[in-house]
């Protein structure tokens, strides 16, 4: 067990003043991260480093005190004593925050989280005392990064994905309701990591799996949801940002739950005091093959060839012509030694894209939901004003051809979008494979990477990994949103999506 402890002075971090907390006054933060990694019915790869690094966000945001239980620390009796004893220190207008990563089951009792020595936490656990501190006026804020035997947005074929839920147990009709309302309360906020029938998978995150939901709240500690910059996130800029960045790790499979839904915000955390987001390294792209290894595959830049394709992010069945995302399913068909170099390139900029829509997202919605679209289906999507007053918009097909879209031509370039911009096309005869459309809002024009994308254009996605590295070494103050647009019905015909045009 660790407990770290800061003192919280006012010169430091400011006064941060708690939305209905009654008298004017500066909250104290105090913060409990648990995590377990070594469970029998399977290990998990990230759920203690999830923990250490919330607990090392909370320190860096200036919490009171700090306690981290990990591995076999990590028992009921440890876990309910600690998270008692902070609640019972807490004052109105304070914040007790709990945070938990591993896996859950689906119980008799309800869901509960599996802790450490075969124990369990049980919803009504948290509830119950959350309920008692939200009636002296204290806000607390549980963060359960686990599920309890649900699915993926999206069927994933016969590929292993690590979920944080106990194989051995089952969702019956009517659990994933806690007897406690989470509804009801005044001043509590729950951030589920699915909601009741959702899973919630291990992702790749830089080099290592861990929990997108517990890698971006520790971001979201650091100021990555702190859209107002007023030195604080409430839960209104907590439920934007972790959706946008969840849905950006997870190929749109998780979709986080957080409950209630307020219409008045309420200030939840000071966020960290040096304002620096930290970023994991994007690595390189990590392929697995069944089959035989093209020699030449092995020493191509920017991807390292695994053996193991549970370590992979990509799975290239040569006979097939197949290649697989490890989370978000098939994601290209026809793929041979040739159409292979255009789609690895494409998925090498992804990579490089994809931290940056976790970290700075732009404000989008795949309005008709993150599922398999069939032939004929249509596809709604939205872009709402962003941060930044310049806009690039491009495609990127399932063979990682480059369509470039916004702006449709130079004259384009200086163009500053205001306006909120709502599409609607349909699928037509979609093969099994990802359309992906990114959006990115910059605060000057990106003119360089514009005209490496015309220059790409109906061709394959080659050195658009190296244009996005020089366009955000240029110009850093940029939102990134990533549509992943998959289809599932399978088709003879060459992959397509005619993009129509955009509309505010």
């Amino acid at each position: 067990m660790g407990v770290w402890r800061s003192g919280l002075a006012a010169g430091l971090l400011g006064l941060v003043l708690f939305a209905n907390a009654g008298a004017v006054q500066a909250a104290a933060l105090y913060g409990l991260a648990a995590g377990i990694d070594n469970y029998s019915s399977g290990p998990l790869s990230g759920a203690e480093a999830d923990a250490a690094d919330i607990a090392a966000a909370l320190e860096a945001a200036g919490a009171n005190e700090v306690v981290l239980l990990k591995g076999e620390d990590a028992t009921r009796a440890a876990v309910l004593d600690a998270w008692t004893d902070l609640l019972s220190k807490a004052e109105r207008g304070d914040t007790v925050i709990f945070s938990f990563a591993g896996k859950g089951s689906a119980g008799t009792d309800g869901p509960a989280y599996l802790l450490a020595g075969d124990t369990a936490l049980s919803r009504q656990d948290i509830l119950t005392r959350a309920k008692q501190a939200d009636a002296r006026g204290v806000h607390t804020l549980f963060l359960g990064d686990a599920s309890f035997g649900g699915d993926l947005n999206r069927p994933v074929s016969a590929l292993d994905v690590q979920l944080r839920q106990a194989a051995s147990e089952s969702v019956a009709d009517g659990t994933g309701e806690a007897p406690i309302d989470e509804r009801g309360f005044s001043y509590g906020s729950f951030v589920y990591g699915a909601a009741p029938g959702g899973a919630v998978p291990e992702v790749a995150i830089g080099s290592s799996r861990r929990g997108a939901l517990s890698w971006a709240f520790a971001r979201a500690l650091q100021g990555a949801a702190d859209a107002n910059r007023d030195g604080a996130i409430d839960d209104h800029e907590l439920r934007r940002y972790l959706g946008l960045a969840v849905g950006a790790l997870t190929e749109g499979q998780q979709t986080p739950h957080i409950v209630p839904n307020r219409l008045t915000p309420v200030t939840l955390a000071p966020v960290s005091r040096d304002g620096n987001v930290a970023a994991d390294d994007d690595g390189p792209l990590r392929l697995a093959v069944i089959g035989e290894v093209p020699p030449a595959l092995e020493s191509e830049s920017g991807i390292e060839v695994v053996s193991d394709p549970g370590e992979a992010e990509l799975i290239w069945n040569r006979a097939e012509k197949r290649l697989d995302h490890y989370l978000g399913g098939q994601v290209a068909e026809g793929v041979d030694r040739r159409r292979l170099a255009p789609a690895l390139a494409k998925w090498k900029a992804l990579k490089r894209l994809r931290l940056r829509a976790a970290l700075m997202p732009a404000p989008i919605d795949l309005v008709s939901g993150d599922r398999l679209y069939g032939d004929g289906d249509f596809v709604q999507i939205e872009v709402l004003p962003g941060r930044y007053p310049y806009l690039t918009i491009f495609d990127l097909s399932p063979e990682g051809w480059v369509v470039p879209i916004l702006p449709a031509d130079a004259s384009g370039a200086d163009k500053q979008w205001k306006e909120h911009i709502h599409q609607m096309f349909r699928q037509s005869s979609p093969p099994n494979g990802a359309l992906h459309r990114v959006v990115i809002f910059s605060k000057s024009p990106m003119t360089g990477l514009q005209v490496a994308l015309k220059r790409m254009e109906g061709k394959g996605a080659t050195g658009l990994s190296e244009a996005l590295a020089k366009a955000f070494a240029d110009e850093s103050a940029v939102q990134v949103g990533i549509f992943p647009i998959y289809s599932g019905q399978a088709s003879g015909q060459a992959s397509g999506t005619e993009p129509s045009a955009l509309a505010p």
